[in-house]
């Protein structure tokens, strides 16, 4: 399992919404990582807070055979609009497969599922690992590897695509560095659409 504290991030990148325009992310966003009553021993709650305006929460199962997200939920808001989405995934989602060989390339389709157990949407992803990198952090050396992970969902009113590459570090049991391109709408009687191009790089880390 990652540690629990808290992450801190370097972070460039924009996101824009239909009938706002675009706008910059802060430098810097913090991520805590916790264990709450009710979770299963092998999972951990992942709450990143971008600004007043965007946070988003990641349920993380550690598996025998890899990383997997349980659940993710975000809130986006652009002045007095916000957009909020959540959803269990059945089955989980993979980020990070095990073990951790050069080429490994895995698929499947997961369903987003609302509290009241319906589906929102189906997603379908492929994870791929590119191979080992070593990047900078913090003014180190870190030995990752480079995964990419590519997701394209829909159902209802709901249409997502996703591209996100991690730089995971064992050592850290956490990705170190991210990028994440992403597409969504969601229609109303009229379509809200949501894009987002984002790198973020661990700069700190203090345990809880």
């Amino acid at each position: 399992m990652p540690a629990s504290g808290t992450y801190t991030w370097n972070v460039t990148g924009t996101e824009a919404a239909s009938g706002f325009g675009s706008r910059s992310f802060p430098p810097t966003m913090t991520m805590v990582a916790h264990h709450d009553a009710g979770l299963k021993p092998e999972e951990i709650v992942l709450d990143s807070t971008y600004s007043s305006n965007h946070s988003e929460r990641e349920i993380v199962a550690v598996e025998n055979d890899g990383i997997y997200f349980d659940f993710e939920a975000g809130q986006v808001r652009f002045g007095p609009s916000a957009q909020t989405n959540q959803g269990d995934y059945k089955p989980p989602m993979l980020q990070v497969p095990f073990p951790l060989n050069a080429g490994v390339m895995r698929t499947g389709t997961t369903q987003v599922l609302a509290s009241d157990g319906s589906t929102q949407r189906t997603e379908n992803w492929t994870v791929k690992i590119i191979g080992q990198e070593t990047i900078q952090i913090a003014g180190a050396s870190v030995p990752t590897w480079k995964i990419t992970i590519e997701r394209h969902g829909s159902g209802g009113n709901q249409q997502v695509d996703r591209s996100r590459t991690l730089w995971y570090a064992p050592a850290a049991k956490l990705w170190v560095k991210y990028t994440e391109k992403m597409h969504g709408q969601q229609s109303y009687g009229i379509t809200f659409t949501y894009d987002e191009d984002v790198t973020a790089t661990l700069q700190s880390f203090a345990a809880s």
